[in-house]
């Protein structure tokens, strides 16, 4: 990113967009993995707590891994 850009402005204005895309994809996961913990909809708990049981955890940390990732220098 620096190499690429002819100021520190424009290197920051880029950085920016990319860091507020990539917060706003987090945080709103986050609060929608919130609202499902506090959910007190019974048929809405039951779908929620199977859905739980089939999840591959493993695939689904490495996919935050990826988006915590994204846009980083290799």
């Amino acid at each position: 990113m620096l190499e690429k850009s002819k100021t520190t402005e424009s290197v920051f204005s880029e950085f920016q967009k990319i860091r507020f895309e990539k917060t706003t994809t987090i945080t709103m996961s986050g609060r929608d993995f919130a609202k499902s913990l506090f959910n007190e909809d019974l048929t809405f708990c039951e779908q929620r707590n199977e859905n739980a049981k089939i999840t591959d955890y493993k695939t689904a940390s490495q996919n935050i891994a990826k988006l915590w990732s994204k846009n980083l220098p290799k």
